[in-house]
């Protein structure tokens, strides 16, 4: 017989509600409030009955279930347990030690690092220019994505070329480090360069004028 879940995606529950405000008072984003709150929602659903019921057997089997049968990535396993840690030690205050040794193994890869070229390409094709602007801002400035989707107007200082950011880490202020697409619409600063033929060109660095 199937047990109603209180912890249902479909409505909110006082259960629900509770988690969502113990990480909103420990200042979570939005984005990472929803990620916990599914991990919780897709446990309850994994065993059509209310996460706070469940023991700590349940919750090793569910997370072996995750990694032996359904083989998530590595990222999602942690997501999960992330979410369901928080839930069980700070919602419901269980210390449970499967939550302190369910932790997946390290990936080590080394990243994919685009040449110059291969980036100006990859810019070359997004036409609208409002788009172009925030995507060759966020490069040159080596911004993560949500620091550029965040960025306003106040915080670009247009004559000394300077970013103010904010995101996770620490409010800071960076700037321009890689040479500008010779895309036109990215031209348009009216800074000039020499070449070493004696031409003018767009000068490269002046990224935030996009």
């Amino acid at each position: 017989m199937l047990t109603l879940n209180p912890f249902s995606e479909d409505t909110m529950t006082p259960l629900r509600e509770r988690m969502i405000q113990d990480l909103q008072l420990r200042g979570y984003s939005d984005r990472t409030v929803e990620a916990y709150v599914r991990s919780v929602a897709q446990l309850a659903r994994f065993y059509h009955a209310s996460p706070d019921t469940l023991t700590e057997e349940q919750l090793r089997d569910y997370l072996l279930h995750l990694t032996t049968v359904q083989k998530v990535a590595r990222g999602t396993h942690t997501i999960a347990l992330c979410g369901l840690k928080f839930f069980y030690q700070h919602t419901l205050g269980r210390e449970w030690m499967v939550l302190k040794v369910a932790r997946p193994k390290g990936e080590k890869k080394l990243p994919v690092v685009l040449s110059r070229e291969e980036v100006w390409r990859i810019l070359d094709c997004v036409r609208m220019p409002v788009y172009r602007a925030c995507l060759t801002t966020i490069y040159a400035c080596g911004l993560r994505l949500m620091e550029g989707a965040r960025l306003q107007v106040p915080d670009v200082d247009g004559d000394r070329k300077l970013v103010q950011i904010h995101g996770k880490r620490p409010p800071r202020i960076a700037t321009s480090r890689s040479p500008t697409p010779r895309s036109s619409s990215c031209a348009s600063t009216g800074a000039r360069t020499r070449t070493r033929s004696g031409s003018s060109r767009p000068s490269r660095g002046h990224t935030l004028g996009c």
